[in-house]
């Protein structure tokens, strides 16, 4: 298969994938705003606190700053040389471009800018990529175990938490297994080379041998420690921007709420939507508030703000940052002080 013919056919399901998304997103629009008073949405908008959608923004400015931690600590042994706000700038445009722009496209732009930003193997950056969805699936796991004590949980969120974390956990503990043997996935990916050369028109091997290589310091416990320390508390400030915008429009539910609409958020993420997730988010956070006997008009004003935090304003944070990095790498191409 030609490189044309291959381009065609990502084109053709990035396509149909936008159009699937967008149906998706009004369908779920429309169920939504069906038979809503949106002069009680008005007031409990109107009746919005300032003080915790400040609250809500900090929060979701410090979970950043966690994750941004974690990526540099998967960077080891030279992650002491990576810098953390090159990092986050990095984070919130590879949000940005996942969110309003296609889906999956976030990760790329991530690996790449990181590559030219911070000097490092584009292969192996992807790998820290799949690695943080792995400790991500291990805290969601966890969360539901911790949620199935408190509340009856809806069976489709018990099936599709454990399909998609069972999923991403398979992967860290393959990933787990080639750090521990990295030197022998190294010699395998280079005997595939050496067997397979058809396959290094996809440089798999080499990209196999990029990505073992950057497992480094997977393979050690303090490391493995940190990264699921951090993974921890990135999870858990995130559950507090939940809950901040919750009291912002006046809802107060149990202490678990937050964390539960956290996993439903995190399961949706998979849904295809529109750019902006905007129908399927609302629609996922108004049936999931009705699991607590929230009404339907003021859980839409929750997520209208939450939205605004997660989404909106951390997306053109992200346009800003890649705006400045690509001015800066243009400045560094040219040569300039």
């Amino acid at each position: 298969m030609s490189a044309s013919q291959v381009r065609d056919k990502r084109q053709a399901r990035r396509t149909i994938g936008l159009i699937a998304g967008t149906a998706l997103s009004l369908l779920s629009l429309a169920l939504v705003v069906r038979g809503v008073a949106w002069g009680e949405v008005a007031r409990t908008l109107a009746r919005t606190s300032p003080l915790h959608v400040a609250l809500a923004i900090l929060s979701y400015a410090a979970s950043v700053w966690a994750k941004a931690e974690r990526w540099r600590l998967l960077f080891y042994p030279r992650h002491r040389q990576m810098r953390l706000g090159k990092l986050a700038s990095i984070y919130l445009i590879g949000s940005m471009a996942n969110v309003w722009l296609l889906s999956h496209a976030g990760e790329l732009a991530r690996a790449y800018l990181v590559g030219r930003i911070e000097r490092t193997n584009t292969a192996g950056a992807l790998g820290t990529l799949v690695l943080e969805r792995a400790f991500e699936s291990v805290v969601l796991l966890a969360s539901l175990g911790l949620l199935g004590l408190f509340m009856p949980l809806p069976g489709w969120l018990q099936t599709s938490s454990l399909l998609l974390s069972g999923l991403l956990a398979v992967v860290l503990a393959a990933l787990l297994l080639a750090a521990y043997q990295r030197e022998r996935t190294i010699a395998w990916g280079e005997a595939l080379a050496r067997r397979a050369p058809w396959l290094n028109r996809w440089r798999i091997s080499e990209r196999l041998i990029a990505v073992s290589r950057g497992l480094e310091g997977l393979g050690r416990l303090d490391v493995d420690a940190g990264l699921l320390g951090w993974s921890l508390l990135a999870w858990v400030i995130a559950a507090l921007t939940n809950l901040f915008a919750l009291r912002a429009v006046g809802i107060h539910l149990p202490w678990y709420a937050p964390l539960f609409l956290l996993v439903v958020f995190s399961i949706g993420a998979v849904v295809p939507a529109s750019p902006g997730r905007l129908g399927v988010f609302h629609y996922l956070t108004v049936q999931s508030l009705a699991f607590f006997g929230v009404a339907r008009e003021p859980a839409l004003g929750f997520a209208i703000v939450l939205h605004l935090v997660v989404y909106v304003l951390p997306g053109l944070a992200g346009a800003i940052c890649l705006w400045r990095e690509n001015y800066a790498l243009q400045r560094a191409q040219g040569g300039e002080p």
